[in-house]
């Protein structure tokens, strides 16, 4: 029911009968109050069922309202839903103070809050000025923001808008028996007391990832699912991502005060000081959701996520604008584990999505990035697909990588190294580029399709189409020491561009072994090479080559075949409209059944 009054009675209180969810409105100020069932509370809004009983005169101590001086206005612009506001979305920040009028700094208070208040925190629309960093280190926070909520940033240095930030693990012990990947089991030193069921744990170790590189070490979460202190092991709840070798390298495990379900939902965050700044960031968290947020302006990285285990990046709109240094991050992961950053729109000038830091088990799907890159640095079990890179490209270190049903075009930002990337041979391996479409402008081509520089072993390239590129697809070693092994290259459609003159090439494989290349069609514009197998080397490592049921058409050669490699089986292709349909007799070869045109 509505109580209305002619005056400001002083104390709502004093109305007796009052129930939860019952309604007030002062006619001097038209203040509306709602009764929380203890006491009576501000609300902004009032709802159209508590204007539908005014206009029914609904009776109160005992007096008919039609009586009373009621004013009631169904202004629906400002109608709010109070049970959503007061019951559902959490504590309505301006109710706690907060002017969000554009004008009035709202840093001390709201930090004030979050140090104070745990589940929703609701942001009506409004401007909320906020000149320093807000952290959050407490669980069972989430910023609820308006989607006419923005916030203004104006903090300098390398600061960042929100952090949400979990504490550094000072409990450890030492793991006394290797670790092979995908094992649960732990033997330790011994079980300190403080370690508990349940507790997450962080590996650390100084065991490479990369041993050509000194600074990736390994880094994995778990989580503990039961101790025996009589024999010092502990059962973890997930297989283990890595192997660790406790002859070489010290393994502990440290306890990780993650900070549990944690995020921010809806707003609009703006950088207005073209800082070192950073929109949103996680540290050290469990499940960090950010959903439907816009971070946009002049930070340096839109949203980042460090050492976060089971996270979710989706359904927002980041453009960060700053490029001063070069270090420009729409979305930044690093050193995490399960997380998804999925339909997401990205605008950046470097790079739209980095992951890195030996993260592992990470999708990326559904992204639209403009003017910069996705890449990953240093990962185990990625998924890139269904996404549009526009103006950028994909650069892939890492293994098990799967980069699928992407579109790729370059407008100005064209990659030398290629559309899809992949480089260095100490990670690469289980990698698979399928169904991918890549392609630049007719009038400003591509230099690459595919680049595999470096790449590993077990790499397939398949049901692509590439458009407008010197070089469609590259598989080259780079050292005659290193070798690309398993690796298939089919039913690929590549089309040249008709504006390079020089270098042109469909695929062109280097230092390779147990190559097959199959099925792919290969268009070209009356100069280059269609099929180009080549080494420098004669030492009989580049063998085992199967080149079959290949259309090849309008080269000035068709296919190039080193005599360098060792065992080539080349039937069964199609060459046409190609000046030298083949060149080159490997040793110990087949070459048979080809039909030149």
């Amino acid at each position: 029911m509505v109580i209305a009054c002619g005056q400001f009675c002083g104390d709502w209180n004093d109305i007796h009968n009052a129930k939860l969810g019952d309604t007030v409105q002062a006619l001097d100020t038209g203040y509306v109050y709602r009764f929380d069932g203890v006491g009576w509370i501000y609300t902004q809004g009032y709802s159209a069922t508590a204007i539908a009983d005014v206009n029914n005169n609904v009776t109160i101590l005992g007096t008919d309202v039609s009586s009373l001086d009621v004013r009631v206005t169904d202004n629906t612009a400002q109608l709010a839903d109070t049970t959503t506001d007061l019951q559902q979305r959490g504590s309505n920040v301006i109710t706690l103070g907060l002017k969000a009028d554009g004008v009035t700094d709202d840093t001390i208070l709201l930090q004030s809050i979050v140090n104070t208040y745990t589940g929703n925190l609701y942001f009506p629309e409004g401007t909320y000025k906020i000149s320093s960093q807000i952290k959050i280190t407490k669980p069972n926070i989430v910023l609820d923001f308006s989607p006419n909520a923005k916030i203004e940033y104006s903090g300098a240095g390398a600061t960042t808008c929100f952090i949400f930030e979990g504490g550094v693990g000072t409990l450890s012990t030492v793991v006394t028996e290797s670790v092979l990947e995908g094992t649960d089991t732990l033997k330790t030193e011994q079980i300190p007391e403080e370690l508990k069921v349940n507790d997450w744990v962080k590996f650390v170790t100084l065991e490479l990832m990369d041993t050509s590189q000194s600074y990736y070490y390994k880094v994995e979460f778990n989580k503990i699912k039961s101790i025996d202190i009589t024999t010092n092991t502990i059962i973890l709840h997930s297989k283990t991502v890595f192997g660790y070798d406790v002859t070489t390298h010290t393994l502990k495990i440290e306890k990780q005060n993650l900070l549990e379900n944690v995020g921010i939902s809806g707003g609009n965050v703006v950088d207005i000081t073209s800082g070192l700044t950073t929109g949103i960031s996680f540290l050290r968290c469990f499940n960090p959701q950010i959903i439907n947020t816009r971070v946009i302006d002049f930070f340096r990285t839109g949203i980042s996520l460090v050492d976060c285990v089971f996270g979710n990046v989706s359904n927002c709109y980041v453009q960060v604008s700053r490029d001063t240094d070069g270090l420009n991050y729409g979305v930044a992961l690093s050193s995490s584990q399960y997380v998804i950053i999925s339909n997401n729109n990205i605008h950046s000038f470097r790079t739209s999505i980095d992951v890195s830091g030996v993260s592992s088990f990470i999708n990326v799907h559904g992204n639209v990035s403009f003017t910069g890159d996705v890449n990953t640095h240093v990962c185990i079990h990625v998924k890139i697909s269904d996404n549009i890179v526009n103006d950028g490209y994909i650069y892939i270190r890492g293994t098990k990588v799967d980069v699928t049903n992407n579109y790729v075009r370059v407008f100005t930002n064209s990659p030398n190294n290629g559309m899809i990337f992949i480089s260095e041979a100490a990670l690469q391996g289980y990698i698979k580029i399928d169904g991918n479409t890549l392609e630049a402008p007719k009038n400003s081509p591509s230099e690459m399709g595919v680049n595999i520089i470096d790449g590993g072993e077990h790499i397939s390239v398949i049901n692509n189409v590439i458009r407008n590129v010197r070089v469609g697809i590259v598989v080259d070693r780079g050292t005659d020491t290193v070798i690309s092994k398993n690796t298939l290259i089919s039913n690929n459609q590549i089309i040249n561009s008709n504006i390079f003159t020089t270098g042109v090439i469909g695929i062109s494989c280097r230092r390779a072994t147990d190559l097959s290349v199959i099925g792919n069609h290969l268009i070209g514009s009356g100069v280059g090479t269609g099929l180009l197998l080549w080494s420098s080397a004669v030492d009989g490592k580049f063998k085992n080559i199967i080149i079959q049921s290949n259309k090849i058409n309008s080269f000035t050669t068709g296919l190039t075949l080193s005599a360098n490699y060792n065992g080539v089986l080349a039937t069964n292709n199609l060459i046409s409209d190609c000046g030298t349909p083949i060149n080159g007799t490997p040793t110990n070869s087949i070459i048979q059944s080809n039909l030149t045109t």
